[in-house]
């Protein structure tokens, strides 16, 4: 069972066993119900609970023995000492009363007699697997392997293996641990060459395929950022030394946003796009390009697609609206665009006639855009006007869609209330 609903069959039965004296894990076990729904109906039929040892109710007061007793018994029930957590939730006392009682949770164990089950302190934590220090050493020698450098601190929580407080521990520091494992420590960086240094950017710039930041040196270069900057000057410097254009490559990926856009949109996006939709704010192809065009030109991109002129002059930012737009005007239907709706400061795409409003949503897979769809179909179910709501699949279908256009049957809101 999981809900109360299905528990209140039961209720009777279950109230007459806790009043008397059942342990709340033989009343789980015996209903298929857990503890946390047998605890919470006791609360809502309002059964006094037993808690702090036994129903306060009865103000009953339980003998050593009879503590102790039910302590064992409970251990043979788990075949495990109890912690003090479990006597909590599910043991016939409460956990508080032993430590009242005897002083402490461990006192408690002790006068059972319960040692035998105790773990002993030298055996490695339940859920834990003990390592020897040979595998710490396999595990040092590999990662010197892959970083080619002495392993440090920063490359053991990377790999998130063992950290370098378990080589202090057993070895004393992690330097002797490395010795231990034959592994050479890092040349002083008076012998690193320039050479050596701009190889390892280009190395970090091919395998990584990001431009080395100070973070991305201290990560997976061979050598420290410092020794960059006091060789170089600066970062900048030694990336310029390795031949790493930092604008080209950033420019590379703003442009591979725009592509990557126009194939979500199938058109060329606009900077309403981007804003919306993109990762990167419009301004930011300002930085690298005179103007939106020249970014869409240098994007491979068609620079008119998301700004079309219907035949009849409406301005259209998709093609999809232009073939809505040219199918009212071939009809003959008078239409306007980009209407506000009544008492609100949204838009609607087309108004034909100052009566019909009409909406075409083209970015459904979008969850903003949904959000957007929801908020214009209340606005026009709140002011009881006609909406017409057409998506990418009625392009086709255009005739039916405005089929009756002044029906009242045509107000369609596509449950999107």
């Amino acid at each position: 069972m999981t809900t109360l609903a299905e528990i209140e069959p039961l209720k009777d039965s279950i109230v007459n066993d806790y009043m008397s004296g059942i342990f709340a894990h033989e009343i789980c076990e015996k209903y298929k119900v857990s503890f946390k729904l047998l605890n919470a109906s006791l609360n809502r039929w309002g059964i006094k609970r037993r808690g702090r040892g036994r129903a306060a109710r009865y103000k009953k007061t339980y003998s050593n023995e009879e503590l102790i007793t039910g302590l064992i018994n409970f251990s043979k029930k788990l075949g495990k000492i109890p912690t003090y957590q479990e006597m909590e939730d599910s043991g016939p006392f409460s956990g508080w009363i032993y430590k009242e009682r005897f002083g402490s949770w461990n006192n408690a164990i002790n006068i059972a007699e319960l040692e035998n089950l105790k773990r002993n302190k030298d055996e490695v934590p339940k859920g834990r697997k003990f390592v020897s220090d040979e595998e710490l050493i396999e595990h040092l020698k590999k990662l010197y392997a892959k970083y080619e450098i002495p392993p440090t601190d920063k490359n053991l929580r990377i790999e998130k293996g063992h950290t370098s407080k378990v080589y202090i521990n057993r070895f004393g520091s992690l330097k002797k641990a490395r010795k231990i494992a034959g592994i050479m420590e890092k040349p002083s960086n008076k012998k690193v060459t320039e050479k050596e240094l701009i190889e390892d950017l280009k190395r970090v710039f091919k395998d990584f395929k990001i431009i080395p930041s100070i973070k991305e040196i201290d990560n997976n270069c061979k050598y420290h950022k410092w020794t960059y900057i006091n060789r170089f000057g600066s970062l900048q410097n030694a990336l310029n030394k390795a031949g790493i254009d930092i604008i080209e490559v950033r420019k590379s990926k703003v442009l591979n946003e725009l592509v990557r856009l126009h194939d979500v949109l199938k058109r060329s996006p606009s900077m309403l796009d981007m804003k919306y939709y993109g990762n990167y704010h419009p301004d930011t192809y300002y930085i690298y390009f005179s103007s939106w065009g020249e970014a869409l030109m240098a994007a491979g991109l068609n620079t008119t697609s998301y700004n079309i002129v219907s035949l009849d002059g409406h301005l259209c930012l998709s093609t999809a609206e232009a073939i809505i737009d040219d199918f009212l005007f071939s009809r003959g239907v008078p239409h306007t665009r980009e209407p506000y709706y009544p008492n609100s400061l949204m838009r609607a795409d087309w108004l034909i006639e100052n009566e019909i409003y009409v909406e075409f949503f083209g970015l459904v897979n979008f969850l903003w855009y949904r959000e957007k769809i929801k908020l214009k179909c209340k606005i026009a179910k709140k002011e009881n006007i006609k909406l017409i709501t057409i998506f990418p699949e009625d392009l086709d279908n255009l005739e039916e869609k405005f089929k009756g256009i002044l029906n009242e049957s045509n107000t369609i809101y596509k449950d999107w209330l």
